[in-house]
């Protein structure tokens, strides 16, 4: 079975290289933003307009969007 980062990983590499928004979704809730890092196959560090740092854990990942 796939990890959440391999299911995600073309939108995920996407933001972080080309410096692309996404949206991830969880539990009902969307966070905005642009990937900064990858913290191996544990969590996300996004960045937004409001925070310098948010980390996401891969596993409560529901969907993710690219604009």
């Amino acid at each position: 079975m796939e990890t959440k980062f391999e299911l995600f990983r073309e939108l995920i590499e996407l933001s972080l290289n080309e410096k692309r928004g996404l949206t991830v979704y969880f539990n009902g809730q969307s966070i905005a933003g642009v990937v900064k890092n990858i913290i191996g196959n544990e969590a996300l560090e996004l960045r937004n307009q409001m925070f310098s740092k948010i980390i996401v854990r891969l596993e409560i990942i529901e969907a993710v969007a690219i604009g």
